[in-house]
């Protein structure tokens, strides 16, 4: 199976030199020495998406979950700009689909095509396989007076409106012209 791992343009030469480290996976510069998890497992992070863009689906659960627009040049992580890709046999037992250990937590839609691999990846199976353009944020468009953890709903045409990028913030429908 052909799968992708993103990464910032700092951490290329290490990985190329040294693999992927298990122990080593963070979701951000800020949580650098917090290993990604995986049912208790340290993991590394792959995605069967070469872009890491989200799809419309992606896009309208977000809207609906978290009242947050992502727009047209937004990505998953939005300072991993270089696209090492690895080839991993499907029946290799250290790779998980990711949905299994968040099962229930109500973060399975947010991540169809991505994987754990609970084990280091060495420097030999991965290559630079291109860079993507750097993500744009999202526009939170939540009402300051939400409670939390509930879902939300819009007038009938508002959420095409929303996802197409004909409403919302000018800055949000700027980037989609």
């Amino acid at each position: 199976m052909i799968l992708y791992h993103f990464t910032r343009p700092d951490n290329v030469e290490s990985i190329l030199e040294h693999g992927l480290k298990r122990d080593h996976a963070s979701w951000s510069k800020e949580d650098s020495g917090n290993a990604l998890m995986a049912g208790g497992q340290p993991a590394v992070w792959l995605t069967e998406e070469d872009d890491n863009k989200p799809t419309l689906e992606y896009r309208r659960q977000m809207l609906r979950r978290f009242a947050l627009l992502a727009g047209p040049k937004y990505r998953h992580l939005c300072e991993s700009t270089v696209c090492l890709r690895v080839i991993i046999p499907t029946h290799d037992r250290k790779l998980v689909k990711l949905s299994r250990f968040w099962r229930g937590s109500g973060a399975d839609f947010i991540h169809p095509k991505w994987w754990f691999y609970l084990g280091d990846i060495p420097a030999n199976k991965l290559a630079v396989f291109k860079q993507v353009p750097l993500g744009v944020t999202w526009w939170d468009i939540k009402p300051k007076d939400a409670p939390p953890g509930c879902d939300f709903t819009f007038e009938p045409g508002l959420e095409s409106d929303l996802l197409a990028g004909r409403a919302g913030p000018p800055e949000y429908i700027e980037a989609h012209n």
